[in-house]
């Protein structure tokens, strides 16, 4: 689901550059924050308030967290209230991206 928003969002700026090199350097710029702002590298329980607040709205935060739980658990497999709570967070993000990348494919297709 974080690949269909992604894409969707790449998509969408693919659409609007003027060449390859400027898509490339803004997913590029797109893509290092959402790596770092989120707890792929590090615990992020004692950022600051504001790096705190970017973590919580990072989708990759909750990639990372849906598979840390799925890998951890022991035995069975269970949907947990807050495995069920990050993908449905990823999925509105994947909604999120695929819409935008529709309107943008819309936009192309109207100008020709």
């Amino acid at each position: 689901m974080f690949g269909f928003g992604f894409s969707g969002i790449a998509l969408y700026f693919a659409s609007k550059a003027q060449n390859n090199g400027a898509y490339y350097m803004v997913i590029f710029m797109l893509q290092m924050p959402l790596l770092f702002f989120s707890n792929v590298l590090y615990a992020t329980e004692k950022l600051p308030l504001i790096f705190g607040i970017i973590v919580k709205i990072n989708p990759m935060t909750y990639l990372v967290a849906g598979l840390r739980t799925m890998f951890t658990q022991q035995g069975s497999f269970v949907f947990t209230r807050d495995l069920t709570i990050q993908i449905l967070i990823l999925f509105i993000f994947a909604i999120f991206g695929m819409s935008i990348a529709t309107k943008a494919y819309k936009e192309i297709i109207s100008r020709d």
